[in-house]
């Protein structure tokens, strides 16, 4: 599939854009971790994250969210961010996002299970909080 999504749009202008499920989040609490997190385990940590979103802003079924968070599970992937690391460095990092646009960072995230989409940005606010309930 990943294949076939690639050489639809080899430029990353459109549909490749969700490949980047769970990368937004990702990409910080690996960078916030010093790599110390690897970037499997801190794209599933986004994964969570980004469908606790797609929960609260566009209605995903809190069941298909937690189907993600079993089917990591099953996999020994996280759904947890490390209490260790700082809301606020985290937060910090995805301001330098490539995806942010003002004061919001462009997510790819899901309507259901296997229908994902691009959204116009979901605030530092909410990614806050997102985080922060997601840390253990």
């Amino acid at each position: 599939m990943k294949k076939g999504i690639v050489e639809v749009d080899e430029k990353e202008k459109g549909l490749r854009r969700i490949l980047n499920f769970g990368h937004t989040i990702g990409h910080a609490v690996e960078a916030e971790s010093a790599y110390g997190i690897s970037h499997g385990m801190a794209v599933s940590m986004g994964m969570a994250a980004a469908a606790s979103v797609s929960e609260k802003l566009y209605d995903l079924p809190h069941t298909d969210r937690q189907r993600l968070e079993r089917l990591l599970a099953l996999f020994d992937l996280p759904s947890q961010i490390p209490a260790q690391l700082d809301i606020e460095k985290v937060l910090s990092r995805l301001k330098v996002d490539k995806k942010r646009e003002g004061d919001k960072i462009n997510f790819v995230l899901l309507k259901k299970i296997g229908m994902p989409f691009m959204n116009g940005g979901v605030s530092l606010e909410t990614l806050k909080d997102t985080i922060a309930e997601l840390q253990k």
